[in-house]
């Protein structure tokens, strides 16, 4: 498994590459003012599992009614979705 950390692009910028970790600056905290968080971290999710060669996101649980919105989004890209509990 792969870690994806989305740190504040208003205090830093780039990003540290790990082999099974990266953490990289974003402006998703901007997003998630105006957009549901669990949405901005799914997009993020989907944008860089190329990257990670993922086959899967595993997402922290969020409410039901999300649930169901990113599965979609997941679906379309051909990823599989997991939510569990942190």
């Amino acid at each position: 498994m792969t870690k994806l950390t989305l740190i504040p692009s208003q205090r830093y910028f780039g990003g540290l590459l790990g082999v099974k970790e990266s953490v990289i600056a974003s402006n998703a905290w901007l997003h998630a003012t105006y957009v549901l968080p669990a949405r901005v971290l799914a997009a993020a999710g989907v944008l860089f599992a190329n990257d990670f060669l993922a086959a899967g996101l595993i997402l922290p649980d969020v409410p039901v009614q999300e649930k169901v919105f990113i599965a979609k989004l997941c679906r379309v890209v051909g990823l599989e979705t997991t939510f569990e509990a942190i």
